[in-house]
């Protein structure tokens, strides 16, 4: 019996609530700039102020952070054949007046909705999530630019075909 091809695999977070996101990124913030801020000068009470108003604001943070992974998708993704790859990128590629114009966010959407073999929430890896493709493009599709474009780079590293060993 001949063995199986086993394609590059991967996940890729989706962080589902992104109100909660934007908290965390506010108080990491405040977090950072009250570090940031000198500390000569201030009397044994200033300094112990600003450690507790510190303090506030790490437990704060842990708790969001909490939030956030507890409503964090987890994609289980996998390589694509090349021909299937390159067909994706045909299909999010255009040619007006000699130049060629892609559409990334569009080849991101497509690549992630065929690649995707599975999902789960972050806190519950064993419960797999039932979804059909159209679902999932959806979802995509809802997402902002700036979580698809995080995206590519996993996109890109298991569809880049590798056919040989490095040179030692």
């Amino acid at each position: 019996m001949l063995p199986t091809i086993k394609r590059p695999t991967g996940h890729i977070e989706i962080v589902t609530d992104l109100d909660t996101l934007n908290q965390s990124r506010e108080l990491a913030k405040q977090l950072e700039q009250l570090e940031a801020e000198p500390t000569t000068g201030l009397t044994e009470k200033e300094l112990s102020t600003r450690a507790t108003n510190a303090k506030k604001l790490r437990k704060q943070l842990e708790q969001i952070v909490r939030d956030v992974r507890e409503h964090t998708l987890i994609l289980d993704v996998q390589g694509l054949n090349a021909s299937l790859w390159e067909q994706l990128v045909a299909a999010n590629t255009t040619t007006e007046n000699g130049a060629t114009n892609q559409d990334v966010l569009g080849l991101i959407r497509d690549a992630v909705a065929t690649m995707t073999t599975g999902a789960h929430m972050q806190p519950t890896p064993d419960e797999s999530l039932e979804f059909d493709k159209a679902e999932l493009f959806n979802l995509l599709a809802d997402m902002p630019d700036s979580q698809l474009f995080a995206m590519m780079p996993i996109v890109q590293q298991l569809n880049t075909p590798a056919i040989a060993l490095p040179k030692a």
